[in-house]
């Protein structure tokens, strides 16, 4: 209901005192305009509310409409309120002279037929005048009777954490886990879900870093009109979510990439560069009305561990061939690493010519693409093992499993092999270093992915204690349906996990330990 709910304007030039003028918030728009000195104001549906301080008129209008979806349609005048449920065929009618709070509904008084109708009528009118075409009695009748209990409660992701620690402690959804996820998952947190943002059709392709700082830095794609990849969808931006405690809090979504309509911008992937503490966020851009097809590589640096970005650079020409053009190509979304000489690498795909590296040894300054490709593979990741030798770890599509690539003299030759002890449905996995596994110091990978050979479903953490040669049986984080995922070793030393979850509908971070990683898995002797 809209009880008696008031609108507050306060300024130079504004007495005070009060006003019962019915009123909508879209009158703020002519009011400021006014106070802002503007002479002719354009035709727009909201009032000018300025006449009611000036001492004139004490009305602006002899009624108001409101509506809810298709659940509730109210109209009221200065005294009289009706709200109709068409769902629960359900009607309200209030003296608000008498009975300001809304407690005593009048609509079943056969003294009030008359007002009864006269208001109804009044509501057709307003639904005529708005285009409203809703019926006001639903075609299939819905109960009355409401179970409260069954309410899902969920903070918005504008609300810090001492607000739901004060008010959402027991029902706040980013902290309850659902009964698939496996005990000893920490800090379970929806940080990206449709239901954040009106219009959003989905989340997709997450990518997840620690700043040089020790921040938390959460991108992903916010796909608008629907749930499609950027070759058919018109509107994709890059968003971002920030932690400074480890993933317990998270700043509200930031837009970080949004072009105009027909230009999208899809598979976030970072790197961090230790040295000159710079972050690059990389993705993939098309203009699907100038040049439907054609894929372009950009990336955005931020030098303040997340919380600004530079403009997007087009790095294309430097990290593919000119007869690429209208290739299928695209950075392979997640994130790419830092090599102990300093050099800056990741990966690039062209699902006809092959996965090749692209990188830089300038700080970012200038990339360069490695003119090797490596088959089979698909949107890939890349690690530097303990002595320096690289491994690509390669999404396929077909076999039911991972495919493995090694190069021990800096990406010129390569050695390729399935890796039958990771099961893999044809989906994008984050595989990381993890230096410190235990206190003999032997230096450890841990790998995520949807562990099953024919569904995106069983998200598990795996970790190998001899570069990914063999790995241990790994523990499920969610054992119902999630696809990519993106792994980061926080300043804790705990390992933080994003996913796609539920079919692509919401996108969570976990916190991990290694600890419960290892349970029952020690490393070999």
């Amino acid at each position: 209901h809209s009880t008696r709910v008031p609108l507050i304007v306060a300024g130079p030039g504004i007495p005070q005192g009060e006003s019962y003028a019915l009123s909508y918030l879209y009158d703020l728009t002519p009011t400021i305009l006014r106070l802002a000195g503007a002479a002719d104001l354009p035709r727009m549906d909201g009032l000018d509310l300025a006449p009611i301080w000036g001492g004139e008129p004490t009305e602006l209008r002899e009624s108001l409409f409101t509506a809810f979806h298709d659940t509730q349609r109210s109209v009221r005048d200065s005294r009289w309120k009706l709200i109709r449920y068409p769902r629960i065929h359900h009607t309200q009618l209030f003296d608000l002279k008498r009975d300001p709070y809304e407690l005593n509904n009048l609509a079943g008084d056969p003294d009030q037929r008359h007002r009864l109708r006269n208001m109804m009528i009044l509501l057709e009118e307003w639904q005529r005048k708005m285009g409203d075409p809703h019926p006001l009695t639903a075609a299939d009748r819905s109960s009355m009777e409401f179970d409260y209990d069954s309410i899902e409660r969920r903070p918005d992701q504008w609300q810090p954490a001492w607000i739901r620690e004060k008010y959402f402690s027991d029902t706040d959804t980013s902290r309850s886990r659902p009964e698939q996820v496996a005990d000893g998952v920490q800090a379970y947190r929806e940080l990206f879900d449709s239901r954040m943002r009106p219009g959003v059709a989905c989340y997709r392709i997450p990518s997840l870093a620690t700043a040089p700082n020790g921040d938390l830095v959460a991108a992903i794609d916010e796909r608008v009109p629907s749930c499609e990849d950027l070759g058919s969808n018109r509107d994709i931006n890059i968003v971002v979510r920030r932690s400074t405690d480890n993933g317990e809090s998270w700043t509200g979504i930031e837009t970080l990439v949004d072009f105009p309509d027909g230009q999208s911008a899809s598979d976030p992937s970072i790197v961090v560069d230790r040295t000159t503490e710079q972050i690059f966020l990389f993705f993939n851009f098309m203009d699907l009305d100038a040049e439907p097809g054609t894929y372009y590589l950009h990336v955005v640096r931020s030098s303040d561990n997340g919380l600004t970005w530079s403009a997007p650079e087009d790095i294309t020409s430097q990290i593919s061939k000119a007869d690429w053009t209208t290739d299928f190509k695209f950075i392979t979304s997640g994130r790419g690493i830092q090599t102990s000489t300093g050099m800056l690498l990741h990966t690039v795909v062209n699902l006809d010519k092959g996965l090749h590296l692209f990188g830089s040894t300038d700080h970012g300054r200038t990339w360069f693409l490695f003119d090797t490709p490596l088959r089979p593979a698909n949107e890939s990741k890349i690690v530097e093992l303990s002595d320096g030798s690289w491994l690509v770890n390669s999404r396929v599509s077909e076999g039911g499993t991972r495919y493995v690539h090694v190069s021990g003299d800096g990406g010129q030759t390569w050695e390729s092999r399935p890796d039958p002890e990771l099961p893999d449905p044809g989906c994008n996995a984050s595989i990381v270093r993890y230096s410190e596994v235990d206190a003999d110091g032997q230096s450890g990978l841990l790998f995520s992915n949807a562990a099953d050979p024919s569904e995106r479903r069983n998200l598990t953490v795996r970790l190998s204690y001899d570069g990914g040669v063999t790995w241990a049986a790994g523990r499920s984080v969610y054992t119902g349906p999630s696809a990519y995922s993106s792994m980061t070793v926080m300043k804790n030393g705990e390992i933080g996990l994003l996913f796609e979850k539920d079919r692509y509908t919401q996108n969570v971070f976990v916190r991990l330990t290694l600890e419960w990683l290892t349970k029952g898995s020690a490393p070999p002797d």
